[in-house]
C-alpha cells in the first residue's frame, strides 16, 4: 500500500479508536458535503483496510465515522452476525426447494440433491446449535441478575 496515498499506520490501532468524519475526508481527500457516496465507499474501504492489515481488530461503520471495536462491543456484533448467517443459510436452503429440476441430467439431479441434503443438514445443525447457545445466554443473564449483590467488608 502506498503511503502517500494512504497515511494510517495500522500498528498503533487499538481496540475502542474512532476514525472521524474529518480523518476519513482528510484520509481520501473527499468530502461527504459533496460527494457522500463516494465518502462511504471510502469509509468502507477503510475498514476493509484495518481488517486485512489487522485481522486482531473488528470494526464497523459507525453513522460517518468507522470504529475499531473493544472486546464487548465486538463480542455483541459478531453474536448478532452469526444469528444473521444462520438465518440467511435457512432462507437458501429453503430457496432450493423451488428449483425445477424437470430439465437436469440424471447427474446433475443427482449433484443437485446432495446440494440440497447439505444445505438441509447445515441448517438445522447451525438453527439447532444457535438455539442452544441463545437459551444457555438467557439463562446465564437471569441468573447473573438474580444473583444478590454482596457487600464487601472495609474490616
Amino acid at each position: 500500500m502506498n503511503e502517500q496515498l494512504f497515511p494510517v499506520d495500522f500498528s498503533i490501532l487499538n481496540k475502542g479508536d474512532v476514525f472521524t468524519q474529518i480523518q476519513i475526508e482528510r484520509i481520501y481527500n473527499v468530502r461527504y458535503s459533496t460527494n457522500p457516496n463516494d465518502y462511504h465507499f471510502r469509509a468502507m474501504s477503510l475498514m476493509q483496510d484495518i481488517e486485512q492489515e489487522r485481522p486482531d481488530l473488528l470494526v464497523r461503520i459507525d453513522g460517518l465515522s468507522v470504529r475499531v471495536m473493544t472486546d464487548v462491543e465486538a463480542d455483541d456484533i459478531t453474536d448478532k452476525r452469526i444469528a444473521q448467517a444462520v438465518r440467511s443459510i435457512g432462507r437458501n436452503a429453503k430457496r432450493r426447494s423451488v428449483i425445477n429440476r424437470e430439465h437436469f441430467s440424471n447427474d446433475e439431479r443427482r449433484v443437485s440433491e446432495v446440494r440440497d441434503r447439505n444445505a438441509t443438514a447445515l441448517m438445522l445443525m447451525t438453527s439447532k446449535q444457535l438455539r442452544a447457545s441463545q437459551r444457555e445466554k438467557l439463562m446465564l443473564s437471569s441468573a447473573a441478575a438474580s444473583e444478590p449483590e454482596q457487600e464487601v467488608s472495609g474490616k
